[in-house]
């Protein structure tokens, strides 16, 4: 499962709520053994185009890119139009994108973000390396 939390901004540092929020609130009802927690340094956001009436699916894209490459593939990223938000991380991704396409039975949602990714993000020469999740159910609040 992949679960986005948010903090306000009025923090200095945010990752304290984030922390307490996992601790207290995702593993302590049970049934959960393990996390992986992600916390962005910087981020992009882009409103959708799509209809809200349209049915969406989502796509996540982490990214590994040339050194010192990471903020100029940010605002690359964000161009492709399906791309909502782009995420700048610590670790062994530098980047997560954030893909929203519209479902349907003629291209299915999995092959269509399939798509983007062999087609569009992984042409840009800055990307070393990619690694596609896409769910097979969302639920979001």
């Amino acid at each position: 499962m992949l679960v986005a939390l948010e903090s306000e901004e009025t923090e200095l540092d945010p990752r304290r709520k984030i922390a307490e929020v996992v601790i207290e609130k995702v593993r302590k009802p049970g049934g959960i053994r393990d996390t992986s927690t992600i916390i962005p340094i910087d981020s992009h956001y882009r409103p959708t185009t799509l209809p809200p009436e349209r049915p969406t699916a989502k796509g996540f894209v982490f990214i590994q890119s040339e050194t010192g490459k990471e903020r100029g593939l940010m605002n690359k990223l964000l161009e492709i139009p399906e791309a909502r938000s782009v995420h700048l991380l610590f670790g062994k991704s530098d980047l997560l994108v954030e893909l929203e396409v519209e479902k349907s039975f003629i291209a299915p949602p999995p092959r269509r973000l399939a798509t983007i990714v062999e087609d569009r993000i992984s042409k840009f020469t800055e990307v070393k390396d990619t690694q596609t999740f896409v769910p097979l159910e969302s639920i979001i609040k």
